[in-house]
């Protein structure tokens, strides 16, 4: 009971609840829930972005400020006093639990998402590094795009990573699989490449005329392949090797054609030189036209042969054969023709001979027609008609029979 001081001064009207209570049940209320939002944001600060952490842990810190201050305002004799801001701090404690737990939920499903993905994305760091070692020419714009994503996860801005990651794939696949049969095609480029080789020094050594159009364009996509080969375009430089390589095919058949055909052409021209030679060195005024053809077509077979236009020489080495040909048979039929005109020509003249010694008037007649056939005779052997020569003689042996003949019968009417 008061005593009688308290009671005279009024002081037990005075005397109110311990404010240890509110003190108590302020305390119990706001800091198991500050506890919560400090290891929410200590999560968040190994696995939030530091700027949103800073973020969190400075709304924590005056929070825990105006927590601080509301403690200093309760009165141990008026609990009235500091209610309000109990009451203004209690609402925003709750209120800064339902940010941070959403913010940290928020990083939690974006780090969730990107775990899942992180894996696929290392598999794409890889791939990257090894186009870009290969030296493949748009390597490098995508090695930015992913040193972006990787500095976006290190800064734990996952969802950032997430979205250039799912924005990337669909241009690097395509390029990565371009990467791939790029690869593919230079294993096959360098596999081939030094069978062709041996073509390709014969093509360059090509002196065919015949060839000298198909061995530039040999050489224009020679240069071609190589030069998309330099480019890393091995895709392209393998098609081109094909190409290359069934034209040096066609090109190497038709210079093999070409060398039968110059061969044959040096063997017919070794077998005709002598033949020519002995065409050359008879000469009939009657055979001049040929002559004239046989010069000619000599020319257009060396000419040809200049060129190294074999396949034309040949040719022409034939038809010049068959010129020559025709030339020794001519030649060797005027000339057994002409032996028989000498020949039936020497076993008349000791009768020619004999009938032009007996003059007899009666016989002028027929002297004249010895003589014309005589005349005759020469004419066409100058005119190198042999034939008409030999008919000539013919007749000329009849005349001189006659002759001798009918000389006898008028030498012997004169002895009697």
């Amino acid at each position: 009971m008061p005593g009688p001081v308290q009671s005279r001064l009024g002081l037990e009207e005075r005397k109110q609840p311990s404010s240890d209570a509110q003190r108590q049940e302020f305390k119990a209320e706001v800091q198991p829930v500050m506890s919560q939002v400090g290891g929410d944001i200590g999560w968040m600060a190994a696995h939030a972005p530091a700027e949103k952490h800073a973020a969190e842990a400075g709304k924590r810190d005056k929070a825990y400020s105006a927590f601080q201050m509301a403690l200093s305002k309760i009165d141990p004799t008026n609990p009235a006093i500091a209610q309000p801001t109990i009451d203004k701090v209690k609402g925003a404690v709750k209120a800064l639990q339902g940010a941070v737990k959403a913010s940290k939920e928020a990083v939690e499903k974006a780090l969730e998402s990107w775990q899942k993905r992180e894996p696929e994305f290392d598999q794409w760091i890889d791939r990257v590094r090894e186009m870009v070692d290969w030296g493949y020419d748009k390597a490098a714009a995508i090695q930015k795009v992913v040193d972006m994503i990787a500095e976006k996860a290190n800064a734990r801005k996952y969802d950032e990573a997430e979205k250039g990651l799912v924005g990337m794939l669909p241009k690097v696949g395509p390029l990565f699989d371009d990467y791939q049969k790029q690869a593919k095609a230079k294993e096959e480029y360098d596999s081939q490449l030094p069978d062709l080789e041996p073509a390709r020094t014969e093509m360059s050594t090509c002196e065919y005329a015949e060839l000298e159009e198909e061995t530039v364009q040999l050489a224009e996509l020679d240069t071609r392949m190589r030069d998309a080969a330099e480019q890393k375009d091995y895709v392209t430089a393998v098609e081109l090797l094909g190409q290359l390589k069934q034209r040096l095919s066609d090109h190497e058949a038709q210079r093999r054609e070409l060398d039968q055909l110059r061969s044959d052409y040096d063997q017919a021209r070794a077998a005709l030189d002598p033949r020519l030679t002995e065409a050359s060195t008879s000469q009939y005024a009657s055979l001049a036209e040929l002559d004239e053809q046989i010069a000619a077509q000599t020319t257009q077979v060396d000419q040809a042969a200049e060129a190294t236009d074999y396949r034309q020489a040949h040719e022409q080495c034939v038809a010049l054969s068959q010129l020559v040909d025709d030339k020794l048979a001519r030649v060797a039929d005027l000339e057994a023709k002409r032996s028989e005109v000498e020949t039936a020509r020497a076993a008349l003249e000791p009768r020619l001979s004999e009938a032009s010694t007996s003059q007899h008037e009666e016989l002028a007649t027929l002297d004249q027609e010895i003589a014309g056939l005589s005349t005759q005779i020469d004419e066409s052997v100058a005119a190198e008609d042999y034939e008409g020569a030999l008919a000539a003689t013919g007749e000329l042996t009849v005349k001189v029979d006659e002759k001798l003949k009918r000389k006898e019968e008028l030498d012997a009417k004169e002895e009697y």
